[in-house]
């Protein structure tokens, strides 16, 4: 398990008494996100991965009617060898940590982007952890070079002309770092934030809703989420298959800065 992930449980673990996690409502596993909601309809999300997903993965006796299951206990998957088991424990995380920040009514910033407050240049060598299809245009006119790395072999090759590889070494002396949270699924976070330790680095996507204090420790300087409006449109869009380019309108982009976090 990274350590950054046995960070993070710590620190969900440490509030339980402070903040007595909500019932579950409902959990989804998803053709591409799944999804854990709490009776107060907060919610978090995880990338489903299910390109990854080997013959055995449901070989597990955590299966059942997952939504009588307790928050904590479902928090507890995330320190499974199962795939399918970490990303509803991540989901679960996602889900408690947006509790947390409704209860402490915690001020998302909604209106910057996160290119902008990378401070990207045209000197700049920039690493993309997982493919942000829509970042790629944004991104490589405005920089020196962009390099993508991703684990899903299908998507190995060529995207508008950047080069897609599964080496994650060529992530060393990049400038800029984005980063997707399936790293903390995949578990290769550890490893990809020893490569860009120099970097300036963000970590985003939907997988992204959990406090960020041990990211925030462990050199990430951005963190950038998404706040969900209209949870129903949201679970529906989940179950039937769509993706972030469908939910998106139902939700907000937030980002989170390391040097104005006050943390928990």
């Amino acid at each position: 398990m990274p350590k950054i992930l046995n960070e993070l449980l710590k620190l969900i673990r440490d509030n339980y008494d402070r903040s007595p996690p909500p019932k579950v409502k409902q959990v989804i596993l998803g053709l591409i996100y799944s999804c854990v909601r709490l009776i107060n309809d907060q919610i978090g999300l995880s990338h489903s991965l299910v390109n990854f997903y080997s013959k055995d993965c449901f070989l597990t006796n955590k299966w059942g009617d997952l939504s009588s299951y307790t928050l904590p206990k479902l928090v507890d998957f995330s320190e499974s060898d199962i795939i399918i088991d970490r990303v509803l424990g991540i989901s679960a995380i996602n889900a408690y940590s947006q509790h947390i920040f409704e209860e402490n009514s915690f001020g998302f910033n909604f209106e910057n982007d996160v290119l902008d407050k990378l401070q990207i240049k045209k000197s700049d060598k920039v690493g993309m952890v997982g493919l942000f299809r829509p970042m790629v245009p944004k991104i490589v006119t405005k920089v020196k070079s962009l390099i993508i790395v991703e684990k899903d072999p299908e998507k190995l090759g060529k995207f508008q002309g950047v080069d897609i590889t599964s080496d994650s070494s060529v992530l060393e002396n990049v400038d800029v770092a984005i980063i997707t949270g399936t790293t903390l699924i995949n578990n290769t976070i550890d490893g990809i934030l020893k490569l860009v330790d120099e970097a300036r680095t963000a970590m985003i996507g939907p997988t992204m809703g959990m406090l960020p204090d041990p990211l925030f420790k462990a050199g990430v300087d951005i963190v950038g989420g998404m706040k969900f409006f209209d949870v129903d449109k949201v679970i529906k869009t989940i179950t039937e298959g769509q993706g972030t380019k469908r939910f998106k309108k139902f939700a907000k982009k937030y980002i989170i800065e390391e040097k104005n976090y006050t943390g928990f």
